[in-house]
């Protein structure tokens, strides 16, 4: 499983590609917005931005209907795609692939939506830390595998790395349950961390806040009994 939900506004008018025997796409970035109050009572905010990508039909739909600051609700999956910078490093971008044409909304609210749930594996034992404060704060990835058969009715299969953080108590229940091969599910939000490489560059990464998390099955050991 990997389902996005995500309810907020466009930045910027969707930018179209159609090239001679190649699928059309279209991309452009959807802000949501939480808000709420600290411990003082004071309100806060915080914008999350997504990269989106509609293929084919949809691709054509969103250019023809949506523009800058257009109200969305949409849905679709979470999908890494690898590229190059300028110095020939491997660079990685997060996009949600939508699912179909988004719904536009004339009354929106001022509330956003920025959901994701996954269901699958853990890559690696998580790593766990604590901030200054004391607090655990745990981090791990989780493949999902999604299977198919294309037109000539052959298997096909693609897997998406997730990179995770759990925080707190979450974190404390993953760091002593959750080890390698682990199956998860779990529910979170899509959150953006900026820091800079070891040239000073600044980078970008997109991790799954969780806010629940359900342990599955845990891995077969060479001392565990299997099951028939």
């Amino acid at each position: 499983m990997n389902q996005v939900i995500l309810k907020g506004n466009l930045g910027d008018a969707p930018n179209f590609i159609s090239e001679e025997g190649k699928n059309p796409l279209c991309t452009f970035s959807v802000a949501t917005t939480e808000r709420w109050k600290n411990d003082q009572g004071e309100p806060q905010e915080r914008t999350e931005w997504h990269r989106c990508v509609a293929f084919g039909k949809t691709s054509e739909l969103c250019r023809e209907h949506l523009q800058k600051g257009s109200s969305v609700f949409l849905e679709g999956k979470s999908a890494t795609r690898q590229w190059k910078d300028q110095e020939g490093n491997d660079r990685y971008t997060t996009e949600v692939v939508l699912s179909g044409f988004p719904d536009t909304l004339t009354n929106p609210g001022s509330k956003g939506i920025n959901k994701i749930r996954i269901k699958g594996n853990l890559g690696a034992d998580p790593e766990i830390r604590y901030t200054q404060d004391g607090n655990p704060v745990a981090n791990f990835s989780v493949a999902t595998t999604e299977r198919w058969k294309d037109k000539e009715g052959k298997s096909q299969e693609k897997t998406e790395w997730h990179k995770c953080v759990a925080f707190g108590k979450i974190a404390e229940i993953a760091s002593e349950h959750l080890t390698k091969g682990s199956k998860v599910l779990l529910d979170g939000k899509h959150a953006t961390r900026k820091w800079q490489d070891q040239g000073g560059k600044d980078r970008y990464t997109t991790e799954v806040v969780i806010s629940s998390l359900d342990i599955l099955s845990w891995p077969q050991t060479e001392n565990s009994e299997g099951t028939n």
